[in-house]
């Protein structure tokens, strides 16, 4: 019997193993020269990896980052780079052994084991509910590679595409079943998934509210079922002590270790923008899907934040099921029976509602039905609690991009057709067996045969940021030593929310400062990051525009020059697409453009279009 189930779970983890070879196939015969995306937020991901790694570890501590924003820096929550990851690593790096070279063949394995980790998860809730081995194994393969979350990889929003983040409070909520009269267990699951919800918020800050609805939904949904029991009671109360000692304790850890906490904006623009889930996104594909259901929006989505398609399975299930029953009376209170049998099901009932709160999130405060902003009426959601919150802080702001929210709804749904599905499966004799899996595998199998193509298509892009691409810079006869930092002109400055100082970068030009940053070990004035203090945005700011330089910034500074970078065929050239239109943007940036000229700066070294600069910022 053991040997029996060894070599289940062995042929399971073979299975994962070669479809993530087949996926990811450039990145695993080339993993030192293969990233997953080349540009935009993607490669600045990468460079914030990177740089936070490689950089000296200074009195301000393991949490500090650096290279972007100098003399200020940031902390590492609001880089973009996986905290969860690059923490450790970087601890492990400049405590036991330097392995910073191999940070993103590392990383990018852990964004690939990631998948692999979500089948195992998926296929410990599915064999739970099913009772049943063979359609776990193949829906927890199917839905570990065919779901939303892993287009992130290939935009360049690796630490969004933790798909196994979403699954583990199911598994907690099971374990919460299991254990129900068990105290000291329930007690461990309590600070078990407490404990989670932090190191998830260090993966991305968007896990810590996902997560936090998500799971506190399902304790509240549990509770009320189990409400005359001493189970019930304790769910409700944890229903409502979780989220509120899960986002205290987060919190406590901030103001602990952000010193610039207290400067952050405490919302974010967008929060009432389209990033959220129109009813018919559920039912509507990306053009990843070649096989779809045909009831959909005029168009494919590709928009990252409006998807939320729920996948074939779970959507051609109930229509061919609703068509038997209406084809063939004798089959109808057979079928409406196990439509019954699924609704009964406590835990089944607990994550589908559970999940549906998520869902109504992501639709936010006023909800819509068409993808199309022109069309459709416009709701209140009153089943949004966000809805709500808002009346108590302005905080909630912070998530801007609400459909994101939708992805626990997504894995609940397919779970809960899935257990409908076996149910007539377990039923059926063999020639129908063979037919529901026939269906399956044509359905799930070929959705998910185009998202690993998908991936083998798009993850191979070539790394700008290896030993190659860096050593481009060796013929500058600079001692890079001498300086404290770089300032790029055009200049950049992106992340504080304060809009009036946000200057969006132009990709090859930023992209060539991050470069220059890992070839010359200097931070870059610039920045690309999120959250940062509005304050320093306009320090920086105003001495790149406007010649005016803060004392604390002046104070920060060191001696040493810095080295000023002005691409001279940039600062030329008005059609580049992220030169501002309107003011106060347009005239910062242009006025950034001529640093170097009104300054009257020497150069030192060229190279191309490039032109270097020393520049005293104290003399």
């Amino acid at each position: 019997m053991k040997a029996k189930k060894f070599l289940y779970f062995f042929s399971f983890g073979c299975i994962q193993i070669f479809i993530a070879c087949i996926a990811f196939l450039d990145f695993r015969l080339h993993p030192a020269n293969i990233i997953f995306f080349s540009s935009g937020d993607g490669l600045k991901n990468y460079f914030t990896l990177l740089s936070y790694i490689k950089e000296p570890l200074t009195a301000d501590g393991l949490l500090k980052y650096n290279s972007f924003s100098y003399p200020f820096g940031d902390y590492v929550y609001y880089t973009d780079n996986t905290p969860l990851f690059s923490i450790p690593f970087r601890w492990y790096c400049h405590h036991i052994s330097d392995v910073s070279a191999y940070t993103l063949p590392v990383y990018n394995t852990i964004v690939i084991l990631n998948v692999i980790l979500c089948g195992f998860l998926l296929l410990y809730v599915l064999r739970y509910l099913l009772k049943e081995n063979f359609l776990s194994f193949i829906m927890a393969i199917i839905l570990s590679w065919a779901n939303i979350m892993l287009l992130r990889i290939t935009n360049g929003n690796y630490s969004l595409s933790l798909s196994s983040l979403i699954i583990v409070p199911m598994c907690l909520m099971i374990m919460w079943d299991m254990h129900k009269n068990n105290s000291l267990r329930l007690a461990s699951i309590f600070f078990t998934i407490i404990i989670f919800t932090f190191l998830a918020f260090l993966a991305h800050g968007y896990y810590l509210a996902i997560i936090m609805v998500f799971a506190g939904a399902m304790f509240f949904f549990y509770g009320i079922q189990y409400r005359k029991d001493r189970i019930g009671k304790i769910s409700i109360a944890v229903a409502v002590i979780y989220p509120i000692l899960s986002l205290g304790f987060t919190l406590w850890i901030l103001k602990h270790t952000d010193q610039y906490l207290h400067l952050r904006k405490a919302t974010a623009n967008g929060y009432y923008y389209n990033q959220k889930i129109y009813l018919n996104a559920l039912i509507t594909h990306s053009s990843v899907e070649k096989i779809f259901f045909p009831v959909s929006a005029t168009n494919p989505i590709n928009d990252m934040e409006k998807q939320g398609y729920l996948g074939n399975i779970a959507l051609y299930a109930l229509p061919i099921i609703l068509i038997v029953a209406m084809c063939y009376r004798a089959y109808r209170p057979y079928i409406l029976s196990k439509l019954k049998t699924v609704l009964q099901h406590k835990l089944i009932l607990t994550l589908l509602a559970g999940a549906t709160i998520t869902l109504f999130v992501a639709m936010g405060e006023h909800a819509q039905l068409s993808v199309n902003d022109s069309e459709g009426m416009v709701f209140i959601n009153p089943l949004n609690p966000f809805l709500y919150l808002h009346y108590i802080t302005n905080r909630v702001e912070q998530f801007r991009s609400l459909a994101r929210f939708v992805w626990p709804f997504i894995f609940c749904f397919n779970i809960a057709i899935v257990y409908l599905i076996n149910l007539f499966f377990q039923d059926a004799n063999r020639k129908r067996k063979t037919l529901i899996l026939v269906l399956i595998l044509f359905f799930g199998g070929t959705e998910l045969v185009d998202y690993v193509g998908y991936n083998q298509d798009c993850a191979g892009r070539d790394n700008d940021l290896d030993t190659a691409h860096i050593n481009t810079f060796i013929p500058l006869h600079i001692n890079f030593s001498n300086y404290q930092a770089i300032l790029p002109i055009p200049f950049y400055l992106v992340g504080s929310e304060d809009y009036d100082y946000t200057l969006n970068d132009n990709d090859p030009w930023s992209n060539y400062t991050f470069r220059l940053s890992l070839y010359s070990k200097l931070p870059l004035m610039s920045c690309k990051m999120s959250r940062t203090p509005p304050l320093y945005s306009r320090m920086l700011m105003n001495i790149v525009a406007k010649d005016s330089m803060a004392p604390l910034l002046y104070n920060k500074l060191s001696a040493k020059p810095i080295l000023v970078a002005v691409n001279k065929k940039d600062i030329r050239d008005s059609s580049i697409s992220n030169i501002p239109v309107a003011n106060p943007q347009k005239d910062l940036y242009w006025k950034s453009t001529t640093f170097a000229s009104r300054r009257h700066l020497i150069p030192v070294d060229s190279m191309g279009d490039v032109v270097f600069y020393n520049w005293y910022p104290k003399s």
